[in-house]
């Protein structure tokens, strides 16, 4: 599998124009984005629009067909749509109570533009991030089953990522991962 690796400053995504040049010449496109606070702190400001990721997701669509694109692998979260009510209580709290919950609902937006194209997509939903190195098992869960644990690393996720492209059983699935 021949990997075009591009990576631009964030609002390089909501111009169809640039999004189109980055696609040029590759097999799959695989977005890891999400909504920017100005700290960590729940409740800081946004840094991106609010609808910064399906504002993408669409220009990423239009671009994939304009491209002959059909592989789209995207990252979302653990707690989106339907996983909501598998989080825990206090996690479900402070997304309802929180600037968090903001990423949580432009997540489901992006995720509701994707599911409805004829693309090969795959909508990866992982737990609790962590920045550990460390190599990790991957537990991948499907309506809940097995339960996933609470955290997975970033690099485990990204890994996983990249070897979905070619997984063909993960084709329009929506796999919760986390670390076993």
């Amino acid at each position: 599998m021949k990997l075009h690796l591009r990576f631009h400053h964030l609002c390089f995504y909501l111009h169809k124009k640039q999004l189109y040049k980055a696609a040029k010449g590759c097999d799959a496109i695989i977005s890891v984005l999400n909504i920017s606070r100005t700290s960590d702190f729940p409740w800081a400001r946004l840094r991106t629009p609010r609808t910064f990721l399906s504002e993408v997701m669409q220009n990423s669509i239009e671009v994939s067909y304009q491209q002959g694109i059909q592989r789209v692998i995207v990252c979302s979260a653990w707690g989106v749509s339907e996983t909501a009510f598998d989080i825990p209580f206090w996690f479900r709290w402070l997304i309802n109570y929180s600037n968090i919950g903001k990423a949580y609902k432009d997540h489901e937006r992006q995720e509701k533009l994707i599911m409805t194209t004829d693309l090969d997509w795959t909508i990866v939903r992982p737990v609790g991030l962590t920045n550990t190195l460390k190599q990790q098992n991957i537990q991948v869960s499907f309506k809940n089953e097995p339960t996933p644990k609470m955290t997975i690393g970033r690099r485990s996720v990204a890994e996983f990522m990249v070897r979905a492209v070619k997984d063909a059983s993960l084709i329009r699935k929506l796999p919760v991962i986390s670390a076993s």
